[in-house]
């Protein structure tokens, strides 16, 4: 699995981090936020789901899957 994660903080400053397992997904925070974006390759999801993934981003966050953007709380695509 590798899945970019992303936390845009207050507008200043931009944290990227890469995850390449379930275990760092869990602990993927900063400043105890959850990611604001998740971007990555439906073959790297390895056996995890699109819907698991939504657990593990921001409430109103947005997850991006081959360039396609499969969930956006604020935009209602869920």
């Amino acid at each position: 699995m590798k899945i970019m994660c992303i936390w845009n903080k207050n507008g200043e400053k931009t944290y990227m981090k890469i995850v390449r397992s379930r275990a760092e997904l869990n602990n993927a925070k900063v400043d105890g936020r959850k990611p604001d974006k998740m971007i990555t390759r439906s073959n790297e999801m390895d056996r995890l789901k699109i819907k698991d993934l939504k657990k593990y981003v921001s409430y109103d966050g947005l997850i991006v899957v081959d360039g396609k953007v499969v969930y956006n709380k604020a935009a209602g695509i869920v």
